[in-house]
């Protein structure tokens, strides 16, 4: 490993040395709160009233109130053997496969990405994969606390069927040990975890995390590349465009297989300083030095003001900026993808 990658066990995590004190001591905690690599200034303005009347104020664009989309009923036995491949479940949940090794990414089952039973942020189609037709998973990895991609009953429900392990940013023990997961490593930014065979390495993204108006912050955010036999795949998680792709690309460049997000982007002036939109995500993926890159986080969740289709429409159009438009796709959800 290279010098700038600190290895991490699951002895160093469970060590004397607490959750909470390796939070104070890590780089990326200051004056109270975790920080970004760039220090968005302006984004700092803009707290939970802001955005509540950003969204209220401009036009939602109308969503369907169900989609039907394929379920895919995979035959896990006949994929074993290829370098790797990926599915994308929904939104940001991917089910990632090394031979023998399955990884969910963000898994998210519920039927609304909320703390309410009613209200906002319903589920408008259902994950290309049943959870009951999920392979044996053996990781878990999460990007950051945010409801749409920490779900708290699927990882409660993951913990008690398949008892895998999980992994996230530094912060989320005391937020997942109250539905009984024990099994948890967390990570610093530049961390790598070594999990049969793998490399995980926790990574930077532009954004932030809060479950409350009071937890703003407070768990570290991030993004993910799982390296194993040479290949490697990324998950950019929740992220604006910002000075860590490149830094990405430069350290752990070239990546076989990035997931990035376009979708949830509207308001600009407000959604910029934390979400992507389909320009800016295939400028990350040519800063990422992506062999290939595939779109994910639209569709599933009206979080923001733009229609269902729009970010598949605004990518078409964005991808033709590249010289070759093929390196980032969007393939349906449920499709299998080697690598």
């Amino acid at each position: 490993m290279k010098a700038w990658v600190t290895a991490v066990t699951a002895l160093l995590v469970a060590s004397c040395t607490g959750t909470q004190e390796r939070v104070v001591q890590s780089p990326n905690y200051r004056d109270g709160e975790f920080r970004n690599l760039y220090h968005d200034l302006e984004a700092e303005k803009l707290g939970f009233w802001t955005a509540l009347k950003s969204l209220k104020l401009g036009k939602q664009e109308p969503w369907p109130e169900w989609r039907e989309t394929p379920s895919f009923k995979p035959q896990w036995a006949k994929l074993e053997g290829s370098a790797g491949e990926v599915v994308l479940l929904g939104h940001a949940s991917v089910l990632v496969r090394f031979e023998g090794l399955n990884i969910l990414i963000d898994p998210h089952y519920s039927l609304r990405a909320s703390p309410l039973p009613f209200g906002p942020a319903k589920r408008a189609r259902a994950n290309a994969i049943a959870f009951e037709d999920l392979p044996p998973i053996d990781l878990v990895l999460i990007t950051h606390d945010h409801f749409d991609h920490l779900d708290l009953p699927t990882l409660k429900r993951l913990a008690q069927t398949h008892h895998p392990r999980f992994v996230a940013g530094l912060g989320h023990q005391a937020l997942l040990s109250d539905i009984g997961i024990t099994d948890l490593i967390e990570l610093d930014w530049w961390e790598t975890l070594e999990y049969q065979g793998a490399g995980i390495h926790f990574l930077p993204a532009q954004h932030f995390s809060s479950r409350s108006i009071l937890s703003r912050k407070q768990r570290l955010w991030g993004s993910f590349l799982i390296e194993k036999k040479g290949k490697k795949i990324y998950h950019a998680g929740d992220t604006a465009i910002g000075p860590h792709f490149k830094l990405i690309g430069e350290r752990l460049g070239p990546i076989d297989l990035s997931l990035i997000p376009i979708g949830a982007y509207a308001p600009r002036d407000f959604m910029r300083h934390f979400h992507l939109d389909p320009p800016e995500a295939v400028a990350a993926h040519l800063e990422l030095n992506s062999k290939k890159s595939l779109a994910m986080h639209y569709g599933f969740f009206m979080l923001t003001l733009e229609g269902i289709d729009q970010p598949l429409e605004a990518f078409a159009l964005a991808r033709q900026t590249l010289s070759q438009p093929e390196s980032f796709l969007a393939p349906p959800y449920g499709e299998l993808v080697a690598f």
